[in-house]
């Protein structure tokens, strides 16, 4: 069960005899920032590959197309930050009465059950106001509570002991960067007891925490980072003595306050369960079995509205990444990484904040396109295309890396940053703060539109503005030439079509409202009429690149080409219905797959 204040999460995984408690900080990340993951012959090369692209000439523009990528180098990824185990010597034998649930009203996770005549119970939650993670536990009857309690694994590599009541780890967020060592934020944890009754024990020789006999026990977790030049030992410090001094019910109270003032907002009634008793595993699996229970789509809505909330804050230092707020030490290993990906899963990550009311929850995503991404877009628009403006590509991460990703087969994304960028403007369409407008949407925006000006390219067959080399996130093709080749590099997909009319469209209103920049606007209607239209291909479906080529993978989990349906509205029945019934082509053909990653 997951729980979070937008900087801190908490994974509670239950149990009776020990509690694994998964813990993490938004910035506990490994890399550092760095302005040289662009190939600085990319320039030169650019001209030759596009000729060879729009000669349909694949196995000549390959060699060229796979030096744009850009260096991995430095870039990092997200990790955890330690696990919290909470042994209970006397918990275990003939437990009977075992539940744990999430309430989302309350933003806590309750686990409980019954050892003979003593009824246990665990709640946890994270404070944002406090800036702690709080874990209560209590027992019915007096003197029942005896815990164990360990903080270690994720990036600790020092605990020691602070008597009489509290545990400090150290650490680095470090991941081996080739062969010259080690970069990543240093980090610094606390873990206090406050028990009611009974004693707390922390011996100089053991990096174990003891509570025995009490009647409740109050545990306290700060964690924090060097991230952005902050002191974690002292913030961490400062955190601790605040939340030590307030009562459990006060911490409580508090973070019930600020956690309902965001989630109360939305109410959501779509029919009643017929099984609203039954547990949520259980409820899942009668749906999937195809019985009616509209109760647990509200309910979806609901949950995914409170990690919303739990992985994004106002204050948040960073957005949220693959896996929220919370990392399972799975994702973080892959090859992927557990970071920023601008092809659809950090924009996904954000969907749901302005439509369910959590504006606020979008800051942090806002902030950092305009003082992190932004300023190394700059840098690699200006090193690698030779253009005015900012641009980011497939991936980037907590430092701003906004190079191609490594790889020519998905990193020549070249509107990831484009696309990342239109939640600037549903946050204004949602809010209508022109000051915000004026002073970070506009901008922003403005100058994302300025590399487009300069990058886009006509077209040789019908004059038509394209991007290019790009790719339709991540699918290949094959091309029309003989022999065919797989390829994924291409001139003017259609994802791309749609970002970069959609920037435009977004910029021109913007400026009209604020009355600014008269001549760029002409400029951007201009270029806007003149790019590449949707095109309807031989199967009758929306096709996905500037020619009719095959899908190399039918089945593809990414339909970026489909942009234009959703989120952008830009085909709908009503007003482009051909187009729709062509995009409801696409999405059947997918379907029909017989190996649809259905899992994406």
């Amino acid at each position: 069960m997951p729980v979070g204040n937008g900087r801190l999460g908490a994974m509670v995984w239950g149990g009776i005899e020990q509690e694994t408690i998964s813990l993490d900080e938004i910035t506990c990340w490994s890399g550092e920032p760095s302005w040289e993951n662009v190939n600085p012959q990319v320039k030169a090369l650019l001209p030759q590959a596009r000729a060879l692209l729009f000669q349909e000439k694949f196995a000549e523009a390959e060699p060229l197309v796979k030096q744009l990528v850009g260096n991995k180098l430095n870039k990092g990824t997200h990790l955890p930050f330690a696990t919290l185990l909470l042994h209970f010597p006397n918990a275990g034998g003939g437990a009977q009465d075992y539940r744990r649930e999430l309430d989302l009203e309350r933003g806590v996770v309750t686990v409980s059950h019954r050892v003979g005549d003593t009824q246990f119970r665990r709640e946890v939650f994270v404070s944002h106001p406090d800036q702690v993670i709080v874990i209560r536990l209590t027992a019915d009857r007096p003197k029942r509570i005896r815990v164990e309690a360990t903080l270690s694994g994720g990036q600790v590599s020092h605990s020691r002991p602070q008597p009489p009541d509290t545990l400090v780890v150290d650490g680095h967020a470090y991941e081996p960067v080739h062969t010259d060592g080690k970069t990543g934020v240093s980090l610094h944890g606390r873990l206090r007891a406050i028990a009611e009754g009974g004693r707390v024990l922390v011996r100089d020789s053991d990096e174990r925490l003891f509570v025995d006999n009490a009647n409740t026990v109050t545990l306290l977790v700060a964690l924090g980072t060097s991230y952005g030049g902050n002191d974690p030992v002292a913030r961490c410090r400062d955190q601790m003595e605040a939340a030590a001094a307030r009562s459990y019910a006060e911490l409580c109270r508090r973070h019930e306050e600020d956690h309902r003032a965001l989630f109360r907002r939305v109410a959501v009634n779509l029919g009643a369960s017929p099984h609203p008793d039954w547990p949520t595993d259980r409820r899942l699996q009668s749906v999937r079995e195809g019985k009616e229970d509209p109760a647990l789509a509200a309910l979806m809505f609901q949950f995914a509205r409170h990690l919303t909330i739990a992985a994004s804050r106002a204050d948040s230092p960073l957005p949220t990444h693959l896996q929220g707020v919370w990392d399972d030490n799975r994702a973080c290993r892959m090859g992927w990484t557990c970071g920023y990906h601008l092809d659809i899963n950090l924009e996904m990550q954000y969907w749901l904040a302005e439509a369910a009311a959590l504006g606020e929850c979008h800051e942090p995503l806002l902030r950092f396109l305009r003082d992190v991404l932004r300023p190394s877009g700059r840098h690699t628009a200006q090193a690698m295309y030779g253009c005015r403006g900012w641009v980011a590509h497939t991936v980037s991460n907590a430092w701003g890396y906004s190079a191609p990703g490594w790889n020519h087969g998905w990193g020549l994304h070249v509107t990831g940053g484009a696309w990342l960028a239109s939640h600037l403007w549903e946050h204004y369409v949602f809010a209508g703060d022109k000051r915000c407008l004026a002073e970070t949407v506009y901008p922003v925006l403005k100058e994302a539109a300025e590399f487009f000006l300069d990058y886009l390219t006509a077209e040789p067959r019908n004059g038509w503005l394209v991007t290019g080399p790009s790719c339709s996130p991540e699918n290949w093709f094959f091309s029309n030439d003989k022999p065919r080749v797989r390829t994924a590099a291409s001139m003017g997909p259609t994802c791309d079509l749609v970002l970069v009319s959609q920037l435009f469209d977004s910029v021109i209103r913007a400026g009209e409202i604020l009355g600014l920049d008269a001549e760029l606007r002409a400029r951007l209607a201009q270029a806007r009429a003149r790019l590449a239209p949707f095109q309807v291909g031989w199967h009758g479906q929306l096709q996905e690149w500037l020619r009719d080529y095959e899908e190399a993978i039918p089945g593809h989990r990414h339909t970026t080409h489909l942009l234009g349906v959703y989120p952008f509205e830009l085909l709908t029945p009503r007003d482009t219905p051909d187009l729709a019934r062509a995009a409801r082509v696409s999405i059947e053909r997918r379907l029909a797959s017989p190996k649809w990653e259905s899992h994406g």
